[in-house]
């Protein structure tokens, strides 16, 4: 099992922005590709897939920009990949508000292109690199904990970022 998790996150690369289909999508599609994209996450069992459903969910809560005659664009791919990686930890209005900051100064391409060389990073760091060497998997508490830190860190910082902005 070990081989064939190290294979997956070894082998997966997110699509750039710049590589992203160049024409409009159907939900159908967009959903296809934001699948394929989640790969590494979808070895968990409790892994839940993108659905039409929660498409509609991030559209209605106006966390994902609204189709234009029921197609998609790479904005929106974007906003769903970004969002079906960080619910496995942070709640939906959390991940709103990071989108929005991380929009504040930077292009969707910018700022998700970014994205994906930090979680390609994160995840490959911590299954390739520290899997022989730490061997993660005989740790999970120490990985718990520092997904719980992490998380903690992320929401003391949009905090203190809406402190400033009120002032």
């Amino acid at each position: 099992m070990e081989d064939k998790i190290k294979d997956l996150i070894q082998s997966w690369n997110l699509l750039r922005y710049e590589e992203m289909p160049s024409f409009e999508l159907y939900s159908d599609q967009l959903i296809s590709i934001a699948e394929e994209q989640m790969k590494p996450f979808s070895i968990i069992d409790s892994y839940q897939s993108v659905t039409s459903s929660m498409v509609n969910n991030y559209v209605k809560a106006k966390i994902m920009p609204k189709p234009v005659k029921k197609k998609y664009n790479k904005d929106q791919l974007t906003v769903l990949l970004v969002i079906s990686m960080l619910k496995t930890v942070f709640s939906i209005g959390e991940i709103s508000e990071g989108i929005e900051l991380a929009l504040e100064n930077k292009s969707y391409a910018e700022a998700y292109d970014n994205f994906c060389d930090l979680m390609e990073l994160s995840l490959k760091g911590l299954f390739l690199e520290d899997f022989s060497e730490k061997n993660s998997f005989k740790d999970p508490i120490a990985i718990a904990c520092k997904c719980v830190a992490s998380k903690l860190y992320v929401q003391y910082t949009l905090m203190n970022i809406r402190k400033y902005e009120d002032e």
